[in-house]
C-alpha cells in the first residue's frame, strides 16, 4: 500500500468515473497528484491529474468550482487539439475518492520520453556539454510554435520551465510538448476558494524562482501575460546551450535580484558564447527587465532569433521553422486567459529545489495587497535583509529627520523607517501589458492588452457593476471645474470588484497592470463616458484623512468615506498611470512632455534603478536642503531601497512652474528682451499607503533646464484615525 503522503486520494488500484483503471502514482506537486491510468474502453495508458481541493468548501461553492473547472478543462481541450506540441487533454470530470475525497480530475495523452530537466540534468552527469544554438533551436521549435498559438488565443503559461518542457518522439521524428497548462483561474476566481488554499499554505500562483520573470516575483513591474513565458522560454535556450542555470544565485532572494539587474541580463554572450550582434540584441529584448520592451508573444520573438541566426551565418536555415498557424479556437464570446499552471508536477521521488516557489512558497499577489499577519508570512519570498524589489511606486528614503507616521512602529523595518529616514518618492502605477514599441513589434494596442488581461472575476457581463464597460480610453484634455490636465489613458472596470475596501481595490488594479483612477482621472472619464457615474467608485484621492468616492448617480457625485469601508455596491475603476498637473506659468500643449519626465524619474524609483535614477540627477542635488553628490546618493540609494519594504506612494495632482531669468538676445543687430528658462519644479500631492493603510504626503521636485532633478523635498502628513 502506498504512503497516504505520495496518494492522497487513495485512487491507486481503484478505477476513476468506471473508465480510468488507476496503476500508480507517478507525479506529485503542491496542488495535485498524476497517475499513470489505462482506459478501458479503448485501453490505452493515460495521464490523470488530480486536483487536491480543500475540502471545506461549502456545496455551494464546490458546485460553482466544478461549473468553472469543468468549462476550463473544455478550453484546455479546444487549445491541446489546435497544437500536437501541447500535451492533449482527453476528458475532465469529478470523482469522490476511496478515501471520500472530492476529486477534481483531467485525463491526459501518456508521454513517453524524458522531460528538459531530466535530460539537462543527464547531460550534467554524463560530462556532455551545452547543445550548439542551432540544435536547441530546433528542439524547441515545436514547444514554442505551440505556446504562440496559445499566447494568439490570450493564454500564458507563467512556469515554463525544463521540467514542464517533454522531449518525447511523435512520428519518428523528436518532438519538445508543453506540459501544465494549469486551471489557476477556476481557483482565483473565487475569494471563498482563496481563502481556502491560502488556509493550507498553497499559493494559487505559483512560479519557479530560477525562470521567473521580474513581473512574477513583484507585480508592481506589471501584469503577466505572454510575454512572462518569453523571459522563461529564453532562459531555457540559453540553459540549453550553455550547460547551466543563466540566473546566478541560489535561493529566490537572489534570483529575484539577478532577473531584475538592469545593468546585467543574461545573454549568452554575458555567459561567454560568442554570438552575433543581431542575436544578442533579440536575447537583450527577450530578456527586458520591463515588460513593455520585451516581445510581446513567442512568435514574434522566436522568428526574431531565427530570421538573426540565419541572418549571421552560424547554422545555415533552421529545420522545422514553418510558422505554426494561429488557429481561432475559440468562439467570439469565449473568454481569453491569462492565467498559469495550478499544479506544478515533480517526479515522484524527488523533492523540489529549494529555489523554487511552489504551493509552499508563495509568490505575491499584487503590489499593493494590504499586509497581514498571515499575508506577510506568504510574501515573504526574499529572506530579511535583502531587497524586495517593487515598480508600482516605490519609496526613496534618505537617513533625515522624519515626519512620517508610527503605526508601522510594531515592524523593525517600518519603525527604522520613522525614526531615522525622510520618504521621498517617486512613483507610477504597475505598467500595463506590452504595447506597440520599436523594441517590440506587433504588440498589442493599448486596448487589447487591457482586455487580454482578464479580471478574475468571470466574464459574465451581467455581473458588471458597470455593465457593458470593460474598458475605454480617455483622450488627453482638462478636468472640468480644476482646470488640471491629464495625458491620456485607459480606464477599466475589472469584474468581481465591487464590496472592497480601499486597500483591496488598489491591489486588484495593480494585479492588472494598472492603479486605482485618481479623482482627476475619474472625472476625465466620467466627462467622456458618463456611464462610469452609475457605479460608486473609490478613487486614489484622500481629503482630511479619508477617501474620496465618486459616482453612484451622477458625475458630480462625491463623498468622503474611511478606508477600510466595505459598500457591496462600491467599485474600484483601476486607470493607466497619468498624473494630473496644474500650471499658470506654462502652456498645456508641454505638460505632455513635462509629466513623460516625472514617469521616468518615478519608473527609475519603482525598478530601484539606481543607475537609472543618477542618469536623471543633476551632478549636484539637494534632499531637504542637504547637499549631497552622486556618490553619496548611490549609497544612500542602496541603504534606502533595502529598507523601503511595504511602503508604497501614488502622485495625485502635481503642480507644476517655471523659473526663468530676463535676457537679452542679439537680432538682427538689435538687442531684443528674451526670457530664459532656468528650471521648473513639481510640487505633487500624494497619497501614501502603508500597512494596508492611507495617508497623504506632498513631494517638490525641483528640476534644471535641462530637466535633471536638483533638489527634493518630502513631507508627510497623517489624518484623523
Amino acid at each position: 500500500m502506498s504512503d497516504p503522503a505520495d496518494d492522497p486520494f487513495a485512487w491507486e488500484h481503484a478505477t476513476i468515473d468506471g473508465k480510468y483503471e488507476v496503476d500508480a502514482v507517478v507525479g506529485r506537486g503542491g496542488f495535485g497528484v498524476v497517475y499513470g491510468a489505462r482506459h478501458l474502453g479503448f485501453g490505452e495508458k493515460v495521464a490523470v491529474k488530480c486536483l487536491k481541493i480543500p475540502q471545506t468548501l461549502s456545496s455551494d461553492e464546490r458546485s460553482q468550482f466544478q461549473q468553472s473547472f469543468l468549462a476550463e478543462g473544455r478550453l484546455l481541450h479546444q487549445l491541446s487539439r489546435a497544437t500536437a506540441g501541447i500535451v492533449q487533454a482527453l476528458d475532465v470530470g469529478t470523482a469522490v475518492s476511496p478515501n471520500g475525497t472530492w476529486t477534481p480530475f483531467l485525463v491526459l495523452e501518456w508521454l513517453e520520453g524524458r522531460s528538459l530537466e531530466q535530460d539537462f540534468a543527464g547531460r550534467r552527469k554524463d560530462g556532455v556539454p551545452g547543445r550548439t544554438l542551432r540544435e536547441s533551436i530546433e528542439l524547441m521549435d515545436s514547444a514554442v510554435r505551440a505556446l504562440e498559438v496559445a499566447h494568439s488565443q490570450g493564454i500564458a503559461h507563467r512556469d515554463i520551465k525544463p521540467a514542464n518542457l517533454f522531449i518525447t518522439e511523435i512520428g519518428g521524428r523528436t518532438t519538445l510538448k508543453v506540459l501544465d497548462f494549469g486551471i489557476a483561474k477556476v481557483v482565483s476566481d473565487s475569494e471563498s476558494m482563496t481563502k481556502a488554499f491560502e488556509a493550507t499554505g498553497a499559493s494559487l500562483q505559483a512560479f519557479t524562482a530560477r525562470y521567473g520573470s521580474p513581473e512574477q516575483f513583484s507585480r508592481r513591474y506589471g501584469s503577466t501575460g505572454p510575454w512572462t513565458d518569453v523571459f522563461a522560454l529564453t532562459l531555457v535556450l540559453i540553459e540549453m546551450v550553455i550547460g547551466r542555470s543563466p540566473l546566478d544565485g541560489s535561493d529566490a532572494a537572489q534570483l529575484f535580484i539577478s532577473a531584475a539587474d538592469t545593468l546585467h541580463r543574461p545573454t549568452l554572450r554575458t555567459h561567454g558564447v560568442e554570438t552575433s550582434d543581431a542575436i544578442e540584441a533579440v536575447l537583450k529584448t527577450a530578456l527586458s527587465v520591463d515588460p513593455k520592451e520585451r516581445y510581446p508573444s513567442a512568435g514574434p520573438f522566436w522568428d526574431a532569433l531565427i530570421a538573426a541566426v540565419e541572418a549571421s551565418g552560424e547554422a545555415g536555415n533552421i529545420a522545422g521553422r514553418s510558422r505554426s498557424p494561429s488557429l481561432p479556437l475559440f468562439s467570439s464570446t469565449s473568454a481569453t486567459r491569462v492565467e498559469g499552471p495550478a499544479v506544478e508536477i515533480v517526479p515522484a521521488g524527488d523533492a523540489p529545489a529549494r529555489t523554487e516557489l511552489t504551493s509552499s512558497t508563495p509568490a505575491q499577489r499584487g503590489p499593493a495587497q494590504p499586509p497581514t499577519a498571515q499575508g506577510s508570512r506568504r510574501v515573504a519570498l526574499i529572506t530579511a535583509g535583502v531587497l524586495s524589489l517593487v515598480s508600482v511606486i516605490i519609496v526613496l528614503l534618505f537617513h533625515a529627520k522624519s515626519s512620517g507616521p508610527t503605526d508601522g512602529a510594531s515592524s523593525p523595518a517600518n519603525s527604522a523607517v520613522a525614526s531615522n529616514s525622510l520618504a521621498l518618492t517617486g512613483g507610477s502605477a504597475p505598467e500595463r501589458p506590452p504595447v506597440p514599441a520599436a523594441s517590440a513589434p506587433g504588440a498589442p494596442s493599448v486596448a487589447s492588452s487591457a482586455s487580454a488581461a482578464p479580471a478574475a472575476g468571470g466574464t459574465n457581463a451581467a455581473t458588471r457593476a458597470l455593465p457593458g464597460f470593460p474598458s475605454r480610453d480617455i483622450p488627453a484634455g482638462t478636468v472640468e471645474d480644476s482646470g488640471a490636465w491629464l495625458d491620456k489613458f485607459s480606464v477599466l472596470e475589472r469584474e468581481g470588484g465591487a464590496g472592497l475596501n480601499l486597500a483591496d481595490a488598489f491591489a486588484r488594479c495593480a494585479d492588472v497592470g494598472k492603479a486605482l483612477c485618481s479623482e482627476s482621472q475619474w472625472r476625465r472619464a466620467c466627462a467622456s463616458f458618463p456611464e462610469v457615474a452609475q457605479a460608486a467608485s473609490w478613487t486614489e484621492s484622500l481629503e482630511d484623512g479619508q477617501s474620496v468616492v465618486r459616482g453612484g448617480a451622477t458625475c458630480s457625485t462625491r463623498k468622503l468615506v474611511s478606508e477600510d469601508d466595505r459598500d457591496p455596491a462600491r467599485v474600484g475603476l483601476c486607470c493607466d498611470r497619468a498624473i494630473a498637473m496644474t500650471t499658470t506659468t506654462l502652456q498645456k500643449q508641454f505638460l505632455a512632455s513635462v509629466g513623460n519626465v516625472l514617469i521616468k524619474v518615478e519608473k527609475a524609483l519603482n525598478q530601484r534603478n539606481i543607475d537609472g535614477f543618477l542618469e536623471l540627477s543633476d551632478d549636484k542635488i539637494s534632499l531637504n536642503q542637504k547637499p549631497s553628490d552622486k556618490a553619496s546618493l548611490r549609497n544612500l540609494l542602496t541603504q534606502s531601497f533595502s529598507a523601503s519594504q511595504d511602503l508604497v506612494v501614488v502622485n495625485d495632482i502635481c503642480d507644476i512652474s517655471v523659473e526663468g531669468k530676463r535676457t537679452f538676445k542679439k537680432v538682427h543687430r538689435k538687442k531684443v528682451p528674451v526670457t530664459e528658462t532656468t528650471g521648473w519644479s513639481a510640487v505633487c500631492r500624494q497619497t501614501r499607503h502603508r500597512d494596508g493603510k492611507a495617508f497623504s504626503a506632498k513631494s517638490t521636485y525641483d528640476f534644471t533646464a535641462t530637466s535633471k532633478i536638483r533638489a527634493i523635498a518630502d513631507a508627510e502628513s497623517r489624518g484623523p484615525e
